[in-house]
């Protein structure tokens, strides 16, 4: 009850003394500054919320490049969110691709798209002739 009365006077009383002891001095700065960093952080917390987008009001970008950007989640660094470029994307996707290669099996043989056709292969499907692929395209 007492604390709470001192600090009520040393409120009204700011910048009325001019001769104070040390003492009341620093409690009376102390005071100030709590107040200011509420404040501050009340202010700080208002802007963060104003500042917010919901990503369903950005538009959409059909048009694709390498330098466009995507945010994700780094598990590597304590899990914080960065930037990612589509170019350094499509690197890492390219080596993991290289490293864990795809295998065909159960390929027809063929000498031409007439007879890939013929088998049953279809348009843009694949087949083999001896140990090269290809891709059907008629």
């Amino acid at each position: 009850m007492l604390k709470e009365s001192a600090e009520k006077i040393l409120r009204k009383l700011q910048g009325k003394i001019t001769i104070i002891s040390d003492r009341l001095l620093y409690r009376l700065s102390l005071i100030e500054e709590t107040r200011g960093k509420e404040l501050k952080a009340r202010a700080e917390t208002t802007t963060i919320r104003i500042n917010m987008a919901r990503i369903t009001t950005y538009t959409l970008d059909t048009n694709i490049s390498s330098e466009d950007k995507l945010v994700g989640t780094d598990a590597e660094d304590s899990n914080i969110t960065k930037n990612y470029e589509m170019s350094d994307i499509a690197t890492y996707i390219a080596a993991e691709t290289l490293s864990h290669p795809v295998v065909f099996t159960g390929l027809l043989e063929a000498s031409s798209d007439g007879e890939a056709a013929s088998l049953g292969v279809p348009i843009n499907g694949v087949y083999q002739n001896s140990a090269q692929l290809y891709i059907r395209v008629s």
